[in-house]
């Protein structure tokens, strides 16, 4: 399992650095289409904005929900020593809820993203 996991995530994240690229290829080729008044320029810059607010949805829930997995992984999985009170204890556990709590707000923003600019109807 812990080997199939570790071929995983660099195959993700060499994913996720192609994808980036692509997006901001396209972007830079929409501005210079436009700025040259070819045909066609408005359409390939809506379409590299769109490509653009899909880039940052998709990335806010992968990223959410890898911070969010690593908070479990850091409260849960991760050995810790014996806490012999109650302020030693929420010392340990506070950096998890944190990072929890912005996992949600990451992937809620992704969410948004990718239901209202990427699922709005058109006029």
């Amino acid at each position: 399992m812990l080997a199939a996991f570790s071929s995983m995530v660099p195959t993700l994240v060499y994913g996720l650095v192609i994808w980036f690229v692509a997006m901001v290829a396209f972007l830079v080729l929409g501005l210079v289409w436009m700025m040259l008044d070819w045909p066609g320029g408005v359409q390939l810059a809506r379409f590299a904005a769109w490509f653009g607010f899909l880039t940052d949805a998709v990335f806010s829930l992968v990223g959410g929900f890898a911070l969010g997995a690593f908070a479990v992984y850091d409260a849960v999985v991760k050995p810790r020593p014996a806490v012999p009170d109650l302020p030693a204890m929420a010392e340990y556990i506070t950096p998890s809820v944190i990072l929890g709590v912005l996992s949600l707000l990451i992937m809620k923003h992704g969410w948004h993203t990718l239901t209202t600019r990427l699922g709005a109807k058109r006029r």
